[in-house]
């Protein structure tokens, strides 16, 4: 590395000085501090402790072997905020147009979104359409209890691009990078659900060593495209962890039907019986069914009145 950064400095001295990086408004001493930041912090996130000084001189680094060497503490090196992460894109601006301005009576069903035993990792709340499922799981993901970090994902076809894999993936993946404190990971097709499951899992445990619990929100698993396509598509729900990493606590909602996709395997929690809660159908849902339904119809009664002779 000293070497390439020599090789950076040349047309710095041949300029009499900075004056060449200068004009972008860069300095070699600043370009070599931040070089050496972001290596650092790559190491730290692939190493343990006991491993930088190995980890670095097999990279060939040995200026940064030597400085990992004499900050023993780590205290130089980037370390995840104790504090709750800012708020996502993805919640500031999706979950927040599907949330309602004010949730009712729904007091007993966010309590027990914390207080189901730990033993059981997985909750599939169940209901009618228009019951008030995705109103519930916005209101818990925007107002998340103090000793929980929320990560979440709505299956919609209201949306432009929000109801298949693919979306799940793009979306639930820089949610789970800012809770780590990381930089959002590269990913293709094929790679996307290991990334997913790697950070999943670490973030499920650095929320354990902070007393804390990740929960995962996926809400609409039947408007799932890769359920209700081609026999050939790979459903939202067979991402979900099999073997659930201590820490985290996953809650779905769906209609009853359709049935779980048959690329979920046969051990997976989905396809315990246990994990179903029936969620009673929100009067407060009912209403806003019928006001939409009032607004739908409204265009085509005055069309059909323009119309009549």
């Amino acid at each position: 590395m000293s070497n390439q950064l020599s090789s950076l400095a040349k047309p710095v001295e041949a300029a009499g000085g900075e004056s060449y990086l200068d004009q972008r408004g860069v300095s070699y001493p600043w370009l070599t501090g931040r070089l050496h930041e972001a290596i650092i912090s790559a190491i730290y996130q692939v190493a343990s402790a006991g491993d930088f000084g190995v980890l670095a001189t097999r990279l060939g680094i040995e200026e940064l072997r030597e400085l990992l060497l004499r900050s023993q503490d780590q205290q130089a090196l980037p370390r995840p905020s104790a504090h709750r992460p800012a708020r996502s894109n993805y919640d500031r601006f999706q979950v927040a147009r599907i949330a309602p301005a004010e949730l009712f009576d729904r007091d007993a069903e966010l309590a027990s979104f914390c207080a189901t035993p730990a033993t059981n990792s997985f909750a599939l709340w169940q209901a009618p359409a228009w019951a008030g499922k995705s109103a519930l799981l916005s209101w818990f993901v925007l107002h998340p209890p103090a000793d929980a970090e929320v990560v979440s994902f709505f299956i919609t076809a209201r949306y432009k691009g929000q109801n298949d894999r693919s979306a799940f993936i793009d979306n639930v993946l820089p949610q789970l990078a800012q809770l780590l404190g990381e930089p959002m990971p590269m990913f293709t097709e094929s790679t996307g659900e290991i990334m997913f499951l790697d950070l999943l899992s670490r973030a499920a445990d650095r929320c354990t060593r902070q007393d804390k619990q990740l929960i995962l929100v996926v809400d609409g698993l039947d408007e799932d495209r890769g359920v209700t396509t081609d026999p050939y598509a790979y459903s939202i729900s067979a991402l979900l962890p099999s073997r659930v990493p201590d820490g985290l606590k996953v809650i779905a909602s769906s209609r009853p039907q359709p049935p779980i996709p048959p690329d979920v395997p046969e051990d997976h929690p989905l396809r315990q019986p246990g994990i179903v809660r029936l969620l009673d159908i929100s009067p407060h849902a009912a209403v806003r069914r019928a006001d939409m339904t009032r607004e739908i119809k409204r265009p085509l009664a005055c069309s059909r009145s323009s119309s009549s002779p």
